[in-house]
């Protein structure tokens, strides 16, 4: 991410530039980055402004290949819907002549609702939309995840943690720890960080199977087999059974090969054989030509 509004004054771009000079096009990663958000040079932890007008889309995104040192952005996305009152008509069309002219390979948005949505794919057509999605805010699975479904725009969620408010290791004390500057504290656009909804979330966290936690279980094992179990619709129980039911896998393997079937025992006692032979005829230290390609595993046998 090498946008101006996700560096607040570090030269984050410049050190992706350097990772990536002399790759070809084929070779490198993809580049995303955004444009849409501003801050003041006096307050760079201040509150940014929303601004979408063309010329800053254009000269925002010309800093950016000049600190990338390429010639194309990948995916090129605004941060917000603009706040200084640019209709947004007048910001994606520049954003179709950044592609027209190769500067942008795809155009996307972010944190835009469905009726700028429409707006927008009038003009041209919207590669991907970014919005928050997470178990706290499930919103975008109402209206917006279906609406790029329809329309072929790619999604491409953040904030699934919810900003650190669905780990383990969140809880109302850390919260009041934290300095009086961190987002989380004051920006309008995450209430559910204020009581009473913080403990609500906390507790909807608590109450969820969230895959990565190791919940505690009465027969000592973690999540792995909690979920395959789950997979198996066998809850606190192997997934053998499930495997083993007919039509499942080990019934069909059986079938396919009837000849292989034999106690676990004979075939221990098969391969038992197998390394009294090798070894019977290496017994004057000479490695057979099986036993050569076999490798150092046979060499130890022999010493």
């Amino acid at each position: 991410m090498t946008a101006l509004g996700e560096q607040r004054g570090q030269s984050r771009g410049g050190i992706v530039g350097r990772a990536i000079a002399g790759k070809p096009e084929e070779e490198r990663p993809y580049l995303f980055t955004k444009c849409g958000l501003r801050w003041s040079d006096s307050d760079v932890f201040g509150d940014p402004v929303r601004c979408l007008r063309p010329d800053s889309i254009r000269q925002e995104c010309d800093a950016s290949l000049r600190r990338l040192g390429v010639e194309r952005i990948d995916l090129y996305q605004f941060h917000w819907p603009d706040g200084t009152g640019v209709p947004v008509e007048d910001s994606w069309a520049e954003m179709g002549r950044l592609i027209e002219q190769g500067k942008v390979r795809a155009g996307a948005v972010s944190n835009f609702d469905v009726d700028l949505l429409e707006r927008c794919e009038k003009i041209h057509h919207v590669g991907s939309l970014q919005p928050p999605f997470s178990l706290i805010d499930g919103r975008a699975g109402a209206e917006l995840a279906p609406w790029c479904a329809e329309n072929g725009t790619g999604l491409i969620c953040y904030s699934p943690l919810q900003a650190g408010l669905l780990t383990d290791t969140f809880s109302a004390e850390r919260l009041a720890l934290m300095d009086s500057r961190d987002w989380r504290r004051w920006h309008i656009d995450f209430t559910h960080f204020a009581p009473p909804a913080l403990q609500a979330n906390l507790a909807l966290r608590d109450r969820s199977p969230a895959p990565h936690r190791r919940a505690p279980r009465r027969d000592g094992r973690g999540c792995r087999r909690r979920v395959g179990a789950q997979l198996a619709g066998r809850d606190r129980r192997d997934r053998r059974p499930a495997l083993a039911r007919p039509g499942g896998r080990l019934d069909r393997r059986r079938r396919l090969r009837p000849d292989r079937r034999r106690p676990r025992r004979d075939r221990g006692c098969a391969r038992r054989s197998r390394r009294r032979r090798r070894a019977d005829e290496t017994a004057e230290g000479e490695l057979t030509p099986r036993a050569r390609w076999r490798g150092s595993a046979h060499r130890l046998v022999l010493g």
